[in-house]
C-alpha cells in the first residue's frame, strides 16, 4: 500500500509538470499565430515567404517571438530647405566670392539634415532655393567645390559623390531613414550603399532572404516599381552585407 501511495505521488508530480509544459507551448503558439496575422495584414499580395514553424523538438522562447514582432524605430528622411539657414538669398551673387559664406551655410544645412546626400541632390536643393528650375554644370561645380572642402565624402561608381554630416563619424554608424512623406521618397540611387546595407541587415533580421529580401528592401525604401537598375543596386548592397 505504501509503495502504491508513493507511485501515485510521483505520477501526480509528472502530470503537473506535463501540464506546465503544455501551457507554455500553447502560449508560444498563440504569440506566433499573432505574428502570422500581422505579417499577413502587412503583405496582402503574398510576397513574403510562407511562415514555417518548428516542430515540437524545438520551441522558440516567448521573448524571442515578441522581439521578432516588436516594430523597429526608424529615423525619418525629409528634404531640407537651405533658405532656413540664411536670411536672404541672392541669385545674382551666386558665383561671387563674397557669397561663398552664404552658400557654405546653406550647404551645411542640407548636409546636416539629409546627409549622406548625393552631390546632384545637394546641388539641386541649392539651385531651387535660388529660384532656378535647372541645375547647370556651373552651379553643380560651385556647390561641389564648397562641399568637398568642408565635408567627408565618398564616391560610388555610376552614381556620384555622397557628402556626410559631421555627426555620423563612420560608415558603420549610419542607419536607414524611411521617407517622412510621399514627397521625401528617394530613388535607390540617391541612397548610399552604406545606408542600403543597414536596411538589408534589418530585413535579414526579420527573416527575409532571396527574392523576398530584395522586394522587402525596395518596399521599405518606398519603391513601388522596382526597375532593373534599382534591383542591381539592392543586390550589390546584399553582396556587400554578406562579405
Amino acid at each position: 500500500a505504501e509503495s502504491r501511495a508513493k507511485q501515485a505521488v510521483i505520477n501526480a508530480a509528472q502530470e503537473a509538470e506535463r501540464l506546465k509544459i503544455d501551457a507554455a507551448m500553447a502560449e508560444v503558439i498563440e504569440v506566433v499565430d499573432q505574428v502570422a496575422v500581422v505579417a499577413a495584414a502587412n503583405d496582402p499580395s503574398g510576397a513574403l515567404p510562407e511562415l514555417k514553424y518548428a516542430k515540437a523538438a524545438f520551441i522558440r522562447p516567448v521573448e524571442d517571438v515578441l522581439a521578432f514582432a516588436r516594430p523597429v524605430e526608424h529615423l525619418v528622411y525629409k528634404e531640407a530647405d537651405p533658405r532656413q539657414a540664411v536670411g536672404l538669398v541672392d541669385p545674382d551673387q551666386f558665383f561671387e566670392p563674397s557669397y561663398t559664406e552664404t552658400l557654405e551655410q546653406m550647404i551645411a544645412h542640407v548636409v546636416a539634415e539629409e546627409g549622406p546626400v548625393l552631390d546632384t541632390e545637394l546641388a539641386r536643393r541649392i539651385a531651387r532655393a535660388h529660384g532656378w528650375v535647372r541645375t547647370g554644370s556651373r552651379i553643380r561645380d560651385r556647390v561641389d567645390q564648397i562641399a568637398r572642402a568642408r565635408f567627408r565624402s565618398h564616391e560610388e561608381e555610376q552614381t556620384g559623390v555622397f557628402f556626410w554630416p559631421a555627426h555620423i563619424e563612420s560608415d558603420t554608424s549610419v542607419v536607414f531613414r524611411k521617407p517622412g512623406d510621399e514627397d521625401s521618397t528617394r530613388g535607390l540611387s540617391e541612397i548610399c550603399l552604406q545606408e542600403l546595407r543597414a536596411l538589408v541587415d534589418e530585413m535579414v533580421q526579420r527573416g527575409h532572404e532571396g527574392e523576398s529580401l530584395i522586394y522587402a528592401v525596395a518596399k521599405e525604401a518606398g519603391v513601388s516599381k522596382l526597375a532593373h537598375a534599382g534591383r542591381q543596386r539592392i543586390e550589390k548592397a546584399i553582396r556587400q552585407t554578406a562579405e
